[in-house]
């Protein structure tokens, strides 16, 4: 079996579980009051095949009734409904079967919709805020009415917990996807949303945190207690066991009222305040240090496959034909000087030259190219910063206008970069004269500069 099957086997029922999830103080609470205990957990796993029955069944561009995705949606949900009630062995109670098949029919027709419309139209975000919602009401009604959820709060909890994530992760796509403007596969757009995606990412860490505080202190609390217990047995091991205790007279009546023996001295409450706060400042020293070695560890990371990155493309900036990018390569290294430092362009430079020189060319167009090149890497070492919407004319323009010494060769350097746009755009081969003779005008040029 083949990757790519597997996954078109296996999403169906990674979707029918979030589903699950999103609806399940639904199927919980009608589970519990419907079927007997040991049933509960198969006929919610039922469910699961009964919402991806329908892509398996049909295919996606079939198209039918809403009579029949109905009836069909009935059939299957009645149906796994009474192979749970005879499994389990119960004498069939009419209310109970219909209640469950209703549900289960429902997460039938869920699932039909969604092999014809597609997850991300169904999980709209007024469905699963109704299903936050749902997680919301529930609390109050299980201290009130449904008293027997209480036993499953953990697993509620849980599933609003992960459901308020999913909408918030969705919510920030959508958004993003609407807002913005570049709908191409840029640099710049996935830039974004790769950005996008961190932030979100380090928002649902600190609701995790936030969420996992609760249990945190708990834990803390029975830790620090038991440290406690056990510090104070240790200092009672010498005590003796059997101490002979005297006789007392009756104690004379006294004016002030009698004061409970088994509250805790004020010293011994402060004591334990102390040592709790202790115990918390502790844990979060070593949370926000292991923090900070991981994400200095990720940064160094980074900063070192970007250096890699930087080195590879400055590698591979020619190919053995000629130099079908050279020009990007050099605005690309003038971007990496700006922001690191002129150190970057003269190492990206060096590695370029040293590997296609002058004798390793075959072809005059290439050698036109090569001598376009080295006029414009020249000009990128003395602090030209090009800019990428100027074609070459309106470079050499600039340069001209700009400088005394292009401009007393205005002539020559035109001729060049006409015969540059020829080679390049129009994949001409120009002569040998006219290479060897812009060659030596430009070693005249470089001399002089």
């Amino acid at each position: 079996m083949t990757l790519s099957k597997l996954v078109r086997i296996v999403t169906p029922f990674v979707i029918a579980l979030s589903e699950i999830v999103f609806l399940f103080p639904l199927l919980l609470t009608t589970a519990i009051y419907a079927l007997p205990a040991y049933s509960i957990p198969w006929w919610i796993i039922s469910l699961l095949f009964v919402f991806v029955a329908p892509s398996f069944i049909f295919n996606k561009e079939d198209s039918f009734r809403r009579v029949f995705r109905v009836v069909t949606a009935v059939v299957l949900g009645f149906a796994a409904s009474v192979v749970i009630w005879l499994l389990s062995g119960e004498y069939f109670d009419i209310v109970p079967l219909f209640l469950t098949g209703i549900v289960a029919a429902y997460i039938a027709d869920r699932g039909f919709q969604q092999q014809q419309r597609g997850w991300n139209t169904m999980a709209s975000p007024q469905f699963i805020l109704a299903c936050i919602f749902g997680y919301v009401i529930i609390q109050p009604l299980i201290f009130f009415k449904l008293d027997k959820l209480v036993s499953y709060m953990p697993l509620l909890n849980g599933g609003g917990f992960v459901t308020i994530i999913v909408f918030f992760i969705l919510t920030n796509e959508r958004h993003f996807s609407r807002e913005l403007v570049d709908t191409r596969k840029s640099k710049a757009s996935t830039m974004s949303r790769n950005r996008n995606r961190l932030l979100t990412g380090l928002l649902m860490i600190v609701l995790i945190g936030f969420a996992m505080f609760k249990p945190a202190h708990a834990w803390i609390y029975e830790k620090v207690m038991m440290l406690l217990r056990t510090f104070f047995s240790w200092l009672d091991r010498d005590a003796p066991s059997n101490v002979l205790v005297e006789d007392e007279p009756p104690p004379a009546e006294m004016i002030l009222p009698p004061v409970d023996s088994n509250s805790p001295s004020l010293f011994w409450a402060l004591l334990e305040g102390v040592l709790i706060f202790i115990g918390y400042v502790l844990v979060a020293l070593v949370a926000i240090v292991m923090l900070y070695l991981i994400v200095r560890g990720l940064y160094r990371m980074i900063k070192l496959i970007k250096e890699k990155l930087l080195e590879k493309n400055a590698g591979t900036g020619y190919q053995d034909t000629g130099y079908d990018d050279e020009i990007e390569s050099l605005l690309n290294a003038s971007k990496w000087r700006n922001r690191f430092h002129n150190k970057w362009t003269d190492i990206i430079l060096r590695r370029q030259s040293h590997e296609v020189g002058w004798n390793d060319l075959t072809t005059n167009g290439a050698k036109v190219r090569f001598l376009y090149y080295e006029w414009f890497k020249q000009k990128v070492k003395n602090g030209y910063s090009p800019r990428t919407y100027l074609t070459p004319r309106e470079i050499v323009a600039e340069h001209t206008s700009a400088n005394k010494l292009e401009n007393s060769n205005s002539k020559e350097l035109e001729d060049f970069v006409v015969t540059y746009e020829k080679v390049r755009y129009g994949n001409e081969e120009p002569s040998n004269d006219i290479v060897n003779r812009f060659k030596s005008w430009l070693d005249q040029i470089r001399k002089k500069g």
